[in-house]
């Protein structure tokens, strides 16, 4: 749960920069959706059950 927060609290910083018209900081947006997309996957994996989607948003099995 806490690896969960601490990329919650990285994606609504950036956000909330980007809604104030600050620059994306782009390589720090990778990062975070990189850490999101590890964090769900584990959590699915913890489940176990399989994602719905690949970490391109799209469905599995689809091109």
């Amino acid at each position: 749960m806490a690896s969960l927060n601490r990329v919650g609290n990285n994606l609504n910083q950036l956000a909330r920069n980007t809604n104030r018209g600050l620059d994306i900081d782009v390589p720090q947006l990778r990062d975070a959706l990189h850490q999101y997309h590890a964090v769900i996957a584990a959590i699915y994996e913890a489940l176990g059950m399989e994602s719905a989607r690949d970490n391109q948003g799209q469905e599995s099995g689809r091109p």
